[in-house]
C-alpha cells in the first residue's frame, strides 16, 4: 500500500463538519492515508484565493502528494472534475478555474477527466462532490490505483478570470488577491514584476492609502507603521507592522494596487 499524503483545501470554514466527512470518506477506503489540512478558510466561492493558496503551498510537499481542492460554486452541474499532474504534484479539483489558474504558473504534464464511477462513493450527493467524488478518488490513488483509471485524458480545462498585472505608463497595476489571518494584503504583483523599480524609492497606493518604499521585513518599521515587502511567496504584501491592514484601512479583495516610481 502506498499511503501517500492527501491534502485538503476548501471554503467550508474551520467549524464545518463537512471537512470531517471528507476525511471519513478517505479513511473508509484507505485507513492509513496521511491527511494534511492546507486551509478550510478560503472565503466562500473565492476561486482566485483558492488558486493563490494552492500555488504558494503545494510545491513544498513530497512528490506524488495528492491535493484535493474544493472551492466549488458549480457543484452538481455538468462541470467536469479533473485530476492534473503539476510538476511532481497531483491536484483534484472541479474544472472552474482552479486547475487553469495553477496552470498559469505550472503547466500541467497530464490532465484526466474523472469519470470512473467505480471510484466514487455511493449514493452520490448532488451538493457534496468533495465528499462523494474527490475524496474517494484521492483515497484510491493513495492506495495505489493507477492515475489513468480515473477517466480519460483531456487537454481542456477552464481558463480562469485570473487578475493579471499590467503596465500603465511608468506604473504597475495589480490587485489584492488574498488577505491572510493577520490582515496582510497579498497582491498578484511578484518580485519579478518589480525588477525595474527602485525598491527604496517607490510608492504603492491602494484605496487612497499609501506605502512608501519596499523593505525586507515587517519589523524594520516601528509598530503601527505601514510596511510594503515581498512575503515568503515572493509577492508584494501591504501590511501594518503588528497591526491588521485590511481592518484598519478598509481594503478588500480585488482592490487595485498601483506601484509607481517616486
Amino acid at each position: 500500500m502506498f499511503h501517500r499524503v492527501i491534502t485538503l483545501t476548501t471554503d467550508f470554514g474551520t467549524d464545518s463538519p463537512y471537512v470531517a466527512q471528507m476525511k471519513a470518506s478517505i479513511l473508509a477506503i484507505n485507513v492509513e492515508a496521511r491527511i494534511v489540512d492546507i486551509t478550510h478558510a478560503i472565503p466562500a466561492q473565492q476561486i482566485s484565493q483558492g488558486v493563490a493558496v494552492l500555488r504558494d503551498t503545494i510545491f513544498y510537499f513530497p512528490p506524488d502528494t495528492i491535493h484535493v481542492a474544493v472551492v466549488d460554486p458549480g457543484v452538481g452541474t455538468n462541470r467536469p472534475i479533473l485530476l492534473a499532474q503539476l510538476g511532481s504534484q497531483w491536484v483534484i479539483a472541479p474544472d472552474n478555474g482552479l486547475i487553469g489558474g495553477l496552470a498559469i504558473h505550472e503547466p500541467p504534464r497530464t490532465v484526466y477527466s474523472i469519470s470512473n464511477q467505480d471510484l466514487w462513493r455511493q449514493p452520490l450527493s448532488n451538493t457534496f462532490h468533495g465528499r462523494d467524488i474527490m475524496a474517494p478518488v484521492a483515497a484510491h490513488l493513495s492506495g495505489g490505483v493507477p492515475h489513468e483509471n480515473v477517466g480519460p485524458k483531456t487537454t481542456n480545462y477552464k481558463t480562469p478570470d485570473w487578475p493579471m498585472t499590467e503596465r500603465q505608463g511608468a506604473s504597475l497595476l495589480g490587485e489584492v488577491v488574498w488577505i491572510d489571518h493577520f490582515g496582510n494584503l497579498i497582491t498578484n504583483i511578484s518580485r519579478n514584476d518589480c525588477t525595474t523599480f527602485n525598491h527604496e524609492n517607490c510608492t504603492i497606493c491602494c484605496r487612497n492609502q499609501e506605502w512608501t518604499g519596499i523593505v525586507a521585513t515587517y519589523g524594520v518599521r516601528p509598530m503601527g507603521s505601514r510596511v510594503a515587502l515581498f512575503g515568503s511567496n515572493n509577492h508584494l504584501e501591504l501590511a501594518i507592522s503588528c497591526g491588521n491592514a485590511a481592518r484598519a484601512l478598509g481594503i478588500k479583495l480585488g482592490d487595485t494596487v498601483t506601484l509607481s516610481p517616486r
